[in-house]
């Protein structure tokens, strides 16, 4: 592991009652590099991806996304919280005017390092890490990987030391017995945090915003050799929202929310496809979502023995649902942030080069336009320099700004079900 390339796969385990979902994890930038199923006896990866690993970094495709997922004004921010000021001195990376996704060496370039056992983390209890091996079910699996940012990495302070906990669910026996729907199992992504001031006695504070920056496309393993990769735009999506945040020229936060109900981005509707109302060029917004939300940050003094993993084993209303016809694939996504930033890809422009089980080859053409879904789930941008949604439902967190008094928590949790023979035939 020390080029940070490793593979780590990732996969329940025979206990697993229908076909198991396997996952390939790479250190470097907590890279979810592959997504592999074959319920219907065709294999599928699931997410896109270059045909030699090495290209991953040369865009966003699939890795974690920190200190600051999304936009931020490039330049000096003074921020303040519990009487406690701070200096982030933002780096731009996009136009000149905007750090982007953590800035020029963001997490996407920190190699994570897993930990030899569950165990050794510092972030979990010993009661969560008994709820991950012993009540999550036969057939789970998890890795947690873990990462420092040093003391004004891209500018932001304090040191931040980081764990991703990666766990697994097996397939419930859940079936539908007319669709003969059924249950793949359930992937959790956890990420921890925690603060520490340079001289690590003193309070300390800094904006924290982590995402996973994966790109989805459920038809992609139908190309063959050669052929162009589906696009998305046939995809159903929902997202639980009404409101979207409005952007200036340089698609930085202005503080307003627009009502986005009947339009193209209203997409509350369970049979609306991407493509139904596709804007030009596309989709790169962020939705914040109606229902309550959880808190994200917790004083550390009280976390004791506290289990935030155990609720998260039963499967909750998605918040996010993606679906194909096609391959029968249905994503229900739900997390304790506050909205989900959908991109579909306009930046691919046919540069580099796609996975062979989507039609590349290493010379070929890569992904283009609308070749994905990426659904990044975080805070909203510029949340430290904004305040977004109903102050009277408000939670610890909602700022971004964490201090060295307290511990981040965010979770997604992602259920995988399947309909054979929905859609046409395949040869």
């Amino acid at each position: 592991m020390t080029d940070g390339l490793t593979q780590v796969v990732i996969s329940p385990d025979e206990g697993s009652l229908f076909p198991p979902v396997s996952y390939e994890v790479l250190p470097y930038g907590f890279l979810l590099n592959k997504f592999i199923t074959n319920p219907d006896g065709k294999t599928h990866d699931l997410v896109i991806g270059p045909h030699d690993i090495a290209e991953q970094y040369r865009r966003f495709l699939n890795p974690i996304i920190g200190r600051y997922s999304n936009r931020i004004p490039a330049g000096e921010h003074h921020i303040e919280k519990n009487d406690v000021r701070a200096l982030v001195s933002a780096i731009a990376n996009e136009g000149g005017k905007v750090s982007l996704h953590g800035g020029p060496e963001g997490f996407d370039r920190h190699a994570f390092t897993q930990l030899p056992s569950l165990s050794d983390s510092q972030l979990f209890t010993k009661e969560e890490i008994t709820s991950i091996t012993e009540k999550a079910g036969i057939g789970q699996e998890a890795a947690i990987f873990a990462n420092t940012s040093a003391h004004g990495d891209q500018g932001f302070p304090g040191e931040l030391y980081v764990e991703a906990l990666f766990l697994t669910i097996p397939a419930s026996k859940e079936w539908e017995p007319v669709t003969y729907r059924r249950s793949l199992g359930s992937l959790i992504i956890n990420y921890r945090a925690i603060l520490r001031a340079p001289d690590g006695s003193s309070t300390i504070i800094s904006p924290v915003n982590l995402t996973q920056h994966w790109g989805f496309n459920l038809d992609a393993s139908y190309a063959k050799a050669g052929e162009s990769t589906p696009d998305v735009k046939d995809h159903n999506l929902y997202i639980q929202s009404s409101r979207i945040l409005e952007g200036d020229s340089n698609l930085l936060p202005t503080g307003k929310l627009l009502d986005i109900r009947g339009g193209p981005f209203d997409f509350t509707g369970l049979d609306t496809t991407i493509g139904a109302k596709y804007p030009d060029p596309g989709y790169d917004h962020f939705w914040l979502f109606d229902e309550p939300h959880e808190p994200t940050h917790f004083a550390k003094s009280k976390l004791g023995s506290t289990d935030l993993i155990t609720p998260l084993f039963a499967a909750l209303p998605p918040k996010v649902r993606l679906s194909s016809k096609r391959s029968g694939f249905d994503f229900h996504v739900t997390t304790n942030q506050r909205g989900v930033q959908f991109y579909s890809g306009i930046g691919l422009d046919g540069s580099g080069t796609r996975k062979p089980i989507h039609g590349g080859s290493a010379d070929g053409v890569g992904y283009t336009q609308a070749t994905a879904a990426f659904l990044e789930f975080h805070a909203p941008h510029s949340a430290f320099l904004h305040k977004f949604g109903d102050p009277a439902q408000a939670k610890p967190g909602d700022d971004t700004i964490l201090t060295s008094d307290e511990l981040y928590n965010h979770w997604v949790r992602l259920d995988i079900w399947h309909t054979p023979n929905v859609g046409e035939e395949e040869p």
